[in-house]
């Protein structure tokens, strides 16, 4: 159980305790088959029940979890257990993440009539509305199947190292929520040596039932009372013992080596009747948006426009839910001066308020019953830019490197693969990934400029200084771009290319005109145009593909430049009629 890379350091801390201590690995495998008889054994804690099921736990670990359909065989599994649990949620790095395999794992089970159940590894933190959170993601995505038996939190982790009574008050909070969500109470995994460094004794642990990982132990909590005393166990009895992390089955192809959990339990993990799925309506989202000077807006759904437009105001958060229908939302925002915030699921807040930052972009993506139903659409208002095309499933919408604000948002469920809202062009805008042209300038008295890009100013106005050299450059576009410049006392210099230098500097020479030109695959796809600041005639017209563009036989001093791309064939971004004068 549980994700393999984050835990398996503790389960071994545990082995190493009390092997160390009981020396039990004298025991067979035999041995463990009548987990009742044993748990009779002095010092260790009994069951609550005969103990005569065999359940596994699964994860995408116990699977080829690469392709999309699991590869265990359920059918043989039935012949050989009485129940499974699967793991439906994890974390990696501090995000939660579902099981690549729980859905698949679920379903094979159910066609198989196979009892399963689920359990939610969890990292409880200070905040006791982030284990409500976590809660109603587990609700969210468990609602929609008919399991069978009891749901477990998997309560193993203070990666947050919050004191016991914290720690105890987030476990409280999560189960509370999933109670109120689905009607049952949860169990509770956990092993000996977490519970005797994390688990607050003066807690009511026993109101939920126990599943013990302990391995190579007669019965659970056998051999550790040397450094456990009884006083410290928090429950009387179990009922589900983990007893192995290496055991094989052959209905489960990467079950060799330590791959494969098993557990004893009582009947008491079964449900009295199998949970009611939520059948999936006619799908609807809604959502708020918080906004600026407005604060929270009402709820819309399905398409409807939440926020502003021609008010030039902000979007600061936003809450997104789904509505009457299985599975689960999660969404993540890009916010001013913060970037990508972390995703957040099911009507949490993602953004700010009250601190006056912008969102810039938006994610949003289905989980569960929902993922497998429909694809959610999304378009945003961007300022300067206008509603833009429409995003899918995660895919990011809005805008980065512009510092735009979000002024108004539109969500849309479509049935699973059927036809977009709109058009699904240019969804997402990144100024660091669009096609540039950057260029950069040697002026007089200052020196080099910083890179500028896409039609920028490089150079000065009104402060009558000469530029001296240029350097030009593409980005994220294959093919090349080249410029030469007429220099004083020079005349036209050699091409420069990709970065080249072209000009002089120390030794006090004026730029007085410019050629540029695109080579290779550049060349094909768009036209560079460029303009110039002259001395005594201000900015001059566009110059487009090598045209010269400033004076020659005046002496005048080139000041600044601009330069741009255009999609081959395209408008020119002003008047072409004068680029060049010429004595």
């Amino acid at each position: 159980m549980k994700m393999r890379c984050e835990m398996r350091s503790k389960k071994t801390i545990m082995v190493f305790v009390v092997s160390l201590i009981a020396v039990l690995s004298v025991f067979s495998y035999v041995t463990f088959i009548h987990p009742v008889v044993l748990a009779a054994a002095a010092g260790s804690m009994p069951s609550a029940g005969t103990a005569d099921l065999k359940v596994t736990d699964l994860s995408e670990w116990n699977d080829l979890y690469s392709t999309d359909a699991d590869n265990i065989n359920f059918s043989v599994l039935k012949t050989q257990v009485d129940a499974v649990y699967i793991r439906s949620f994890s974390h990696t790095s501090s995000k939660i993440t579902v099981d690549k395999q729980a859905a698949n794992f679920a379903s094979s089970a159910q066609n198989a009539n196979l009892k399963y159940g689920f359990y939610f590894y969890f990292i409880p933190t200070a905040n006791t509305g982030d284990a409500r959170a976590q809660a109603r993601i587990f609700y969210n995505f468990v609602k929609s199947y008919s399991y069978s038996c009891v749901p477990v939190l998997d309560v193993e982790d203070n990666t947050a190292g919050l004191p016991k009574a914290q720690l105890a008050a987030s476990v409280q909070a999560f189960t509370d929520e999933f109670k109120s969500l689905s009607g049952f109470d949860m169990m509770i995994y956990t092993n000996p040596y977490f519970m005797s460094t994390s688990f607050d004794t003066s807690f009511n642990w026993s109101q939920y039932m126990l599943w013990i990982a302990q391995y190579d132990a007669l019965a659970p909590m056998s051999g550790i009372s040397s450094w456990m005393p009884q006083s410290s166990w928090c429950w009387s009895s179990w009922n589900m013992w983990q007893y192995t992390s290496t055991d094989t089955l052959s209905s489960i192809p990467l079950s060799s080596g330590n791959h494969l959990d098993m557990s004893h339990a009582t009947p008491g993990i079964l449900l009295n009747s199998p949970a009611a799925a939520v059948p999936v309506s006619s799908g609807t989202v809604i959502y708020q948006s918080h906004v600026q000077n407005s604060g929270w807006q009402d709820w819309v759904s399905n398409g409807a426009d939440s926020g502003t437009s021609g008010q030039s105001r902000r979007l600061e958060a936003i809450r997104i839910m789904l509505d009457g229908m299985a599975g689960g939302i999660e969404y993540k925002t890009q916010v001013q001066d913060i970037g990508w915030m972390d995703w957040v699921a099911d009507g949490n807040v993602s953004g700010t308020s009250g601190q006056s930052k912008r969102l810039e972009a938006i994610q949003i993506r289905l989980t569960g019953a929902a993922a497998a139903q429909y694809d959610v659409y999304y378009r945003v208002h961007a300022q300067d830019t206008g509603w833009m095309d429409w995003a899918k499933n995660g895919e990011s919408a809005g805008t980065a490197g512009y510092s735009y604000r979000l002024e108004s948002i539109d969500i849309r469920l479509v049935a699973k693969g059927s036809a977009a809202p709109g058009s699904t062009t240019q969804p997402y805008k990144d100024f660091y990934s669009q096609p540039l042209v950057s260029y950069q300038t040697h002026v007089q008295d200052i020196g080099w400029q910083g890179y500028v890009s896409n039609g920028t100013v490089s150079g000065t106005s009104a402060q009558s200084k000469r530029l001296e050299a240029i350097q030009i450059k593409l980005q994220n576009i294959a093919g090349g771009i080249e410029y030469r410049t007429h220099v004083q006392d020079i005349g036209w210099m050699d091409w420069a290319a990709d970065d080249g230098l072209s000009g002089t500097y120390g030794q006090s020479k004026r730029l007085e005109a410019i050629q540029i030109s695109l080579t290779g695959a550049a060349k094909d796809m768009y036209d560079v145009y460029y303009c110039v600041h002259a001395q005594n005639n201000g900015w001059l017209d566009w110059a487009k593909n090598g045209e010269p563009a400033g004076t020659a036989g005046f002496s005048y001093r080139l000041e600044a430049i601009k330069v741009v791309l255009v999609f081959k064939g395209g408008a020119a971004p002003g008047p072409t009629a004068r680029p060049f004068v010429q004595a």
